[in-house]
């Protein structure tokens, strides 16, 4: 991939697995992974920036189900990127519902720990 490396922090709070997606979506963002680029195997991958394989295959799986990525089989992983805007905008709703469950869980209730939200009730319908 030239232009373009890929790294994982350690010592970051973020999550590799989070850390490494949002690192390819930007460069299909900038221009810098443009459609038809081939994306290192895997295994490749895993090894080079230093995740485990199942870390790097979720990050191409989700990926391509937001549609930047597109798996050939055998051929390998390509950027796809048909839907660039659509695939930032399910970035950012999933960050933000990530930022948003982690306030109610910090939340703290006058001192006394974090908030539970009360468990929406169940009603039986006949």
């Amino acid at each position: 991939m030239a232009g373009v490396t890929l790294a994982v922090d350690p010592a970051s709070a973020e999550p590799p697995f989070r850390q490494l997606k949002g690192q390819i979506v930007e460069g299909i963002r900038r221009g810098v992974l443009t459609a038809g680029t081939r994306m290192p195997a895997v295994r490749t991958l895993a090894e080079e920036v230093g995740v485990s394989t199942a870390t790097a295959a979720k990050v191409y799986r989700e990926l391509e189900e937001s549609g930047m990525l597109e798996g050939r089989g055998r051929s390998g992983t390509f950027v796809c990127a048909a839907d660039l805007p659509g695939a930032v905008l399910a970035r950012a709703a999933e960050e933000f519902a990530e930022r948003a469950a982690g306030a109610v869980r910090c939340r703290g209730r006058r001192g006394r720990g974090p908030q539970r939200l009360p468990a929406p009730a169940l009603t039986a319908r006949r």
